[in-house]
């Protein structure tokens, strides 16, 4: 269950990102040079999302950053609901352990995130074509 709270999250986080991103409005078309075709944000694009997410300035993202973010995020959350979600994505992207977020951790929960959502998106579309492949077609 924490699996999906975080990905809630995270997923929440990519919509953010996206809102800085005017290159992705255009339907998702990217073009074959884009710096991290992982992601399908440009470095550029990642760095401006983790410096607007970053407070304090001090080049890393606390959990208080991320739980004032996710807070802002969803008005209706309540603190424990919020720090637990915040918690739960730092065990698993928080490599070193030091409760803070680097760049790169950062950057390596959008790439896992975006792997995530689009894993999900096949599977919808797989879902909706066995529906689709069900139904009796009609002469």
């Amino acid at each position: 269950m924490a699996g999906r709270r975080s990905l809630a999250v995270f997923l929440a986080l990519f919509l953010f990102v996206m809102a800085f991103s005017p290159a992705l409005a255009d339907d998702g078309a990217e073009d074959e040079g884009a710096e991290d075709d992982k992601v399908g944000l440009t470095e550029e694009e990642v760095t401006h999302t983790f410096e607007s997410l970053d407070s304090d300035k001090d080049s890393k993202l606390s959990k208080a950053e991320l739980i004032e973010w996710v807070k802002s995020e969803d008005e209706e959350i309540e603190d424990e609901d919020a720090h637990h979600e915040v918690s739960s994505a730092f065990e698993v992207y928080d490599h070193d352990k030091d409760d803070f977020f680097s760049k790169e951790e950062f950057t390596e929960s959008l790439r896992a995130m975006e792997a995530d959502e689009d894993e999900a998106h096949h599977e919808d579309e797989d879902a909706e074509h066995k529906v689709e492949d069900e139904r009796p077609h009609e002469n």
